[in-house]
């Protein structure tokens, strides 16, 4: 009789460690649930965003499409040569505008990488030391000692 009540005081211990266990596992499952979902949640909204800003983009491009068609409508076609000429002449200006623009910028590229060049010129020169130049270290206290 002893050993049997023994028995049941053990299991009913085990049935409180495997309650507790299990109480402690649906509390961290609900904890991951709750973050899995929080993400879920943002990913939600960053899609919609993006999804927003691509509609944003195309009636954008959509607008800009109209536009250039409209503004193609609206202006004839020259007639006489004098016109063309006149398109010509347009033309040539705004090539010309859009060569000095080039040509400036080219410029300052050129003048920043001449910049670059001499800064890694001057850094390299200062790691590397010529080695005639280069002096063996010396002893002070040994020196100090000998001339005493």
């Amino acid at each position: 009789m002893g050993e049997e009540r023994e028995r049941r005081e053990a299991g009913s211990q085990y049935m409180k460690l495997g309650e507790c266990s299990r109480g402690g596992g649906q509390s961290s499952i609900s904890t991951i649930l709750l973050i899995v979902s929080f993400i879920l949640v943002v990913l939600v909204a960053l899609n919609m965003l993006l999804f927003y800003k691509l509609y944003a983009l195309e009636r954008a491009a959509h607008t800009l499409e109209t536009w250039h068609s409209y503004s193609v409508a609206d202006s004839p076609l020259p007639q006489t040569a004098g016109e063309w000429a006149q398109v010509l002449q347009l033309q040539r200006q705004f090539h010309q505008a859009q060569l000095s623009k080039w040509q400036q910028i080219l410029q300052s590229s050129v003048s920043l990488l001449d910049q670059m060049k001499q800064s890694l010129e001057k850094l390299h020169r200062g790691i590397v030391v010529p080695e005639g130049h280069q002096e063996p270290p010396t002893d002070t206290l040994t020196e100090s000692l000998t001339e005493a």
